[in-house]
């Protein structure tokens, strides 16, 4: 194996000295609050929480971390970081908290109405210059494919990739077509729609498209298949699922010509 270190972009991205001058910004103008994302080393966060207070998130509570934030201390600056994607993607999706109704947005947070939120979009910040190798594969190639290739097809993105996946995605969500959020939320939101024509014992072919890294597929294929072993043969003959991770061109290993023949009589076309 190779010897060289094993490191993270975004972790990287955190270290530099530009994440230093934005945190220095953000000492400026009390009261402010870091949140970072936890990828990162500590060697980053205890610095960082000597210039600001600093809260380390994960991706399933980050939204409810900064609206807590928000409603506890007036008149809040919200720094987060290091990810621009996660932070163009959760003030996109404050905008479109912030249009709908009060009794809504309470359900997503009790202490938060439009006015509340249309008033923390100015005072929310992200850091401009980081991001992470894996979700920035998810950009403006992968979305054309699946705009031509898979319009009918659920839609799943992670927070942490490009805002056109992220947009996609969204506007799939309001069609009751698809899921943003953590890895949990994906995975519920597929088990959830596989289960309803099993319910049902109607015949469907449901195919998802998934807009997060390629550790999930794994994952996701076991659960899918241990929701269909639950039901008698015949119901799960009925309910046909397909897994499509889209790839850009830039994710493409090239291979030797003894690993070509090595695979046979294997096609692209039949690993999706």
């Amino acid at each position: 194996m190779s010897s060289e270190r094993i490191g993270c972009s975004l972790a990287d991205a955190a270290s530099g000295p530009d994440y230093l001058s934005y945190l220095e910004g953000a000492s400026i103008f009390p009261p402010s609050l870091h949140v970072i994302y936890v990828n990162t080393s500590l060697e980053t966060k205890a610095p960082a929480h000597e210039l600001v207070p600093t809260i380390t998130c994960t991706l399933s509570n980050v939204v409810q971390t900064v609206l807590q934030a928000f409603a506890q201390v007036p008149d809040l600056n919200v720094c987060y970081g290091p990810d621009s994607y996660m932070g163009t993607n959760i003030k996109e999706l404050f905008q479109q908290m912030s249009l709908m109704t009060d009794e809504q947005i309470s359900q997503i947070h009790p202490k938060h109405d439009r006015l509340s939120i249309r008033s923390l979009l100015p005072r929310l910040h992200f850091f401009q210059d980081g991001t992470c190798i894996v979700h920035h594969l998810f950009g403006h190639e992968v979305v054309g494919k699946i705009k031509d290739m898979y319009c009918d097809a659920f839609l799943t993105a992670h927070l942490e990739v490009p805002g056109e996946m992220f947009s996609l995605a969204m506007e799939a969500k309001g069609r009751e077509m698809g899921v943003v959020g953590s890895t949990q939320n994906i995975l519920d939101f597929i088990k959830r729609i596989v289960i309803e024509p099993l319910e049902r014992n109607v015949k469907d072919h449901l195919q998802f498209v998934l807009g997060t890294e390629s550790g999930m597929i794994t994952s996701i294929v076991a659960a899918v298949r241990n929701i269909l072993g639950s039901v008698d043969s015949s119901s799960a003959r009925l309910v046909t699922v397909e897994i499509i991770f889209p790839v850009s061109s830039e994710s493409i290993t090239g291979t030797s010509a003894n690993a070509s023949q090595d695979m046979g009589s294997v096609q692209v076309g039949d690993v999706i």
